[in-house]
């Protein structure tokens, strides 16, 4: 879900979850090695429904543009279309056009309704951290798939110390199950390169850095391998 940039080293770092001083110094060498960070969140409650519809008519523009058809996100006509070409009576239509309508009505009682609501949840939910962008889209660095907003932060003490807090390195950097904000997938970057992305979900993180960020990462006796 990134490129690889010619003259660069990259590793992977083993799958077992890193956690304790390992992991502490993990974030220290990538905090003194980047200058922002992203954070993924997967659930639209921070997001409007025109954002959405927007980033998933981008993403089945790249899909197309590069000669792919799987994976395309599908219309309302076109999955009504779906359908009507697998249900054999008309109660079982009629029975899966309600599933999709309740599906479909609870996913969007989610939505912002106006850039308004938006600004307000951005100041709510990131009042004590240095937020400097967010983008809605169906392609984050490490997944392909329904609308993500990923959100970008300048270093401070405030988002360092989530990071400080995590136990282990997949679990998620943000989590409030009451408000159903959660945020994970942290990717690092130095002047808007990627220099660290850990898929959570996956479990799996990747490095790039040059032959001297390798040799000071080799120093602190990590699990890795290289690819």
């Amino acid at each position: 879900m990134f490129a690889y940039r010619e003259g660069m080293i990259t590793i992977k770092l083993d799958n077992q979850s890193m956690q304790g001083e390992d992991l502490r110094s993990l974030f220290d060498f990538c905090f003194s090695n980047s200058d922002t960070v992203s954070l993924s969140q997967s659930l639209n409650i921070g997001m409007t429904k025109e954002e959405a519809d927007l980033a998933n008519s981008e993403y089945n523009q790249y899909l197309r543009k590069n000669g792919i058809t799987e994976g395309l996100i599908p219309t309302e006509e076109e999955m009504l279309e779906v359908y009507q070409n697998i249900a054999e009576t008309e109660e079982e239509m009629n029975e899966m056009l309600r599933q999709y309508q309740e599906s479909k009505a609870k996913y969007e009682s989610y939505f912002k309704i106006t850039q308004e609501d938006v600004e307000r949840y951005l100041k709510d939910v990131f009042a004590d951290y240095k937020l400097i962008d967010r983008d809605v889209t169906c392609m984050t660095p490490c997944t392909y798939g329904a609308p993500h907003i990923i959100y970008y932060f300048i270093f401070e003490e405030d988002i360092k110390k989530q990071f400080y807090n995590m136990k282990e390195l997949f679990q998620l950097v943000f989590a409030n199950e009451v408000g159903e904000f959660r945020l994970d997938d942290p990717t690092f970057y130095k002047e808007g390169n990627i220099f660290m992305l850990v898929c959570s979900h996956e479990g799996y993180a990747t490095l790039i850095f040059n032959e001297v960020q390798y040799n000071d990462f080799r120093k602190l006796k990590l699990p890795y391998k290289v690819v």
